[in-house]
């Protein structure tokens, strides 16, 4: 039964990490730093931005007629899905996830929409079409499926699984002040692999998920720096990737050292216990490259609509 319409929904999304070094297109997990929207029926469309971000961001001008074309595109989507026609939509977001760093910022947009339209619309959507729908929209699960149901995400083309994550397993992300491009990131990759090449990477994915389960970090360390599908490629264009990894490899509390998404942020895990020793040693290799420090943690909740409160 379809709940009554509504006027506004408010939504707050968890930023994600893609890959995990070496899950590449299939490992997701939300990191507790959010963006926020909300959707009011209006009588056009509109669009508009503010910040409250802990590094500096640019925030879009208001926009009039139709919101930006990633949010316009998932409404008709969403429309078109339950057979009804688009109808004007005001859009106000709170952005601090940086755009363009490999932090899922684009998949917040549309899985915010997703989710506050099909609230406002009655909720005629269930949470694994809304999740399809999102992944026709990026075109791969891994930023999407996190930032829809939190937690670490084991992804295949159309569905997603839970797998529990360590809580003591937490991570620090070194962000630049320049963006990178998923579409320009991905064509880097070669169009092939290696046969060999593509074995040791099944070998070290599935070595991975037993770590995860098992919660043996010791394993977790082993493997986590193995990729050979994407980062040795996409290493090259991020200046910082290479000293951050080889100056922290050889601590034993550092878990891993790897690019988040298609960058250029990279994420360093590590055992919360030694937290501030790790920041320490991260900021000395920071700061040269002019990188933000923001320490985060899993986010296990994923989307989820703001309840305003009354007066």
């Amino acid at each position: 039964m379809m709940l009554p319409q509504q006027q506004t929904a408010t939504v707050q999304v968890p930023a994600t990490t893609a890959n995990l070094g070496v899950g590449f297109d299939t490992f997701g997990l939300a990191l507790n730093l959010y963006n926020t929207f909300s959707f009011t029926r209006a009588t056009a469309f509109s669009f508009q931005t503010a910040s409250n971000s802990p590094i500096q961001l640019t925030t879009i001008p208001p926009q009039t007629d139709c919101p930006s074309s990633l949010i316009f595109d998932t409404l008709r989507l969403f429309y078109k899905t339950i057979n009804q026609q688009l109808t004007p939509i005001n859009v106000e977001a709170t952005v601090n996830i940086p755009l363009g760093r490999g932090l899922g910022s684009s998949a917040t947009a549309v899985i915010a929409t997703l989710v506050g339209i099909n609230q406002l619309e009655g909720s005629p959507l269930s949470t694994q079409a809304l999740l399809e729908l999102a992944i026709q929209l990026e075109g791969h699960p891994d930023n999407v499926a996190p930032a829809l149901l939190g937690g670490f995400q084991l992804c295949d083309a159309q569905t997603a699984t839970t797998v529990e994550w360590c809580e003591h397993w937490q991570f620090l992300a070194l962000v630049p002040t320049f963006q990178t491009e998923t579409e320009a990131s991905r064509k880097a990759l070669p169009e092939t692999y290696p046969r060999s090449t593509v074995v040791e990477a099944l070998r070290n994915s599935a070595l991975f998920i037993q770590a995860v389960q098992t919660q043996n970090a010791t394993l977790l360390k082993s493997v986590f720096e193995r990729d050979s599908i994407h980062e040795p490629f996409r290493g090259q264009a991020i200046p910082h990737f290479k000293t951050v990894r080889s100056s922290l490899m050889q601590h034993n509390n550092v878990l891993g050292t790897v690019i988040s998404g298609s960058g250029p942020t990279v994420l360093v895990c590590y055992e919360q216990a030694t937290q501030a020793e790790i920041l320490e040693l991260v900021e000395t290799v920071a700061i040269p490259f002019g990188l933000t420090l923001l320490p985060l943690t899993i986010d296990l909740n994923g989307a989820q609509i703001v309840i305003r409160p009354l007066g």
